[in-house]
């Protein structure tokens, strides 16, 4: 039975019966795609990466934000929001473009996933992402139970990930005190590509449906009321910034381990060997496990959000294993073709470099007369940004 939250309920409590659409989305923000770039950029450019990513995050959660925000102005998701205020024509171009990014951003999840069972048990890579999928398809019949239910194991593993980090750091011991000392600034090609692909990797097409989803699927259980934009605005700062540490952590990692010692990597099968003789394999261990936590958690959220676009876009009736799975075989299908790592992950990043505008530009043109329009203009004016950005992405990967 739905709680239904009442106005004399205090803060704590209506916060409490709420939290998880916020702690869905940041499984998104440190997918395998963010590993990638983190240990590139960390271990190319030490510290100045700890500036990129905190401004990754605030973009992040602004963008997040306005999402939930349409939600609770209009009583309906974005989805829902294009399928019935946008020309037909032009639903059926947000509804290619929705799934594409969604079953792009799968197959970069799925490489964490796999590539973690690969480190760890010494499988080859096409058994490992067999057997992720194995798991994200058991996600199903978990879904079953209620989405809270899903909402709490997702906030376990962001638990169990950011211990792992937290136990790598404990391992490692970093110097902290050096962190911000004597770094210097090199603007490169290679850092162009680093920050861009940290970029595209933050800020999600699918994430911001999901996030929209979930609270318009809050409301019709009456778990929250249109007024509580300040819940929302207190999860997505906890949870986003949950992540926000997780990444820092990865770039100090990568600092202290390869930056210091003049040592660039650029895969995380790279990063896991190197990792491997500190303290007999222990910090190794530490790192594929939460390499499996995280690409299984992401995953499981990718194809949620995936599913949930194809029931709202397609005018089909199709059982939710069916759309799982749909979501699911691009994925395996990059895998049985024999693409490489780093080049799945290329590959899913160009593609959502490409999906991303399209949907911010929509998202704002909803919020036209409902936010206030000093936001609004920042708004615009941070997704021009992003689109050069994406485009310069788009150009440097084709060309």
């Amino acid at each position: 039975m739905a709680l239904e939250i009442k106005a004399r309920g205090n803060f704590f409590y209506r916060f409490t019966a709420f939290m998880g659409p916020a702690f869905l989305v940041s499984i998104g923000y440190i997918d395998p795609g963010n590993w990638a770039a983190n240990f590139a950029g960390g271990s190319r450019y030490g510290s100045i990466m700890l500036f990129i990513v905190l401004l990754c995050n605030f973009l992040a959660i602004l963008f997040q934000s306005l999402a939930a925000y349409l939600t609770l102005k209009t009583g309906k998701s974005l989805a829902e929001n294009i399928v019935e205020r946008l020309p037909k024509p032009l639903v059926a171009v947000y509804g290619i473009l929705a799934v594409i990014g969604a079953m792009a951003t799968d197959v970069a999840e799925f490489v964490g996933a796999a590539l973690g069972f690969s480190l760890i048990f010494g499988l080859d890579l096409l058994k490992s992402v067999l057997i992720a999928a194995l798991f994200v398809i058991c996600g199903y019949f978990y879904e079953k139970q209620g989405m809270r239910k899903v909402e709490l194991l997702i906030m376990g593993f962001l638990a169990l990930i950011g211990l792992s980090y937290l136990l790598e750091l404990i391992i490692l011991k970093p110097e902290f005190s050096s962190l911000f000392l004597g770094f210097t600034f090199k603007m490169d090609t290679n850092f162009l590509l680093v920050v861009l692909g940290m970029l595209g990797a933050t800020v999600m097409p699918h994430n911001l449906f999901l996030h929209s989803d979930l609270v318009a699927e809050k409301l019709r259980q009456r778990i929250i009321t249109t007024k509580e934009f300040p819940l929302i605005i207190v999860e997505n700062l906890i949870a986003l910034n949950l992540a926000f540490l997780v990444n820092s952590a990865m770039i100090i990692v990568a600092k202290d381990m390869f930056y210091d010692h003049g040592v660039a990597v650029d895969s995380l099968r790279a990063t896991y060997h190197t990792l491997e003789p500190v303290l007999n394999g222990w910090a190794a261990l530490v790192f594929g496990l939460a390499l499996v936590f995280c690409g299984l958690s992401s995953s499981l959220t990718g194809t949620l959000a995936g599913q949930n676009l194809l029931e709202k876009f397609l005018p089909v009736n199709l059982s939710v294993l069916v759309r799982k799975s749909i979501i699911i075989i691009p994925a395996l299908y990059f895998f049985l073709k024999g693409f490489g790592e780093i080049e799945l992950l290329l590959l899913s990043q160009v593609v959502l470099s490409f999906v991303l505008p399209f949907i911010l530009v929509a998202l704002l043109w909803f919020l036209k007369d409902v936010t206030n329009k000093y936001l609004l203009m920042l708004s615009w004016f941070l997704t021009f940004i992003i689109v050069i950005c994406n485009g310069l992405l788009l150009w440097t990967s084709i060309f």
